[in-house]
């Protein structure tokens, strides 16, 4: 049952993580353009890297990983299976 509710809720927390780093970026240049201190423009650069980090390293990581998009996937999960159910047979 995780495994069905993971998927969409991975997807909306993807987008809502992108929305919140961009406004955190925002309001942290902003807070450093109204005299806040250079700390301000360093925490919100920070922030921002997070959303090509996301693009370039996880989302290629989590298309490899989903098994609705790979066969490849499928069939480990079913190899597996059949090792998992040889083994409790042997038992």
């Amino acid at each position: 049952m995780a495994a069905t509710v993971f998927g969409p809720s991975y997807r909306r927390a993807a987008v809502m993580q992108a929305i919140l780093a961009l406004a955190a970026t925002i309001g942290g240049i902003g807070a450093w353009f109204m005299i806040a201190g250079l700390t301000w423009l360093v925490g919100a650069l920070l922030i921002l890297i997070v959303v090509p980090f996301t693009l370039l390293v996880i989302r290629p990581t989590n298309q490899l990983l989903d098994p609705s998009r790979s066969n490849l996937h499928s069939s480990r999960r079913a190899c597996s299976g059949s090792i998992f159910v040889d083994r409790r047979a042997g038992t």
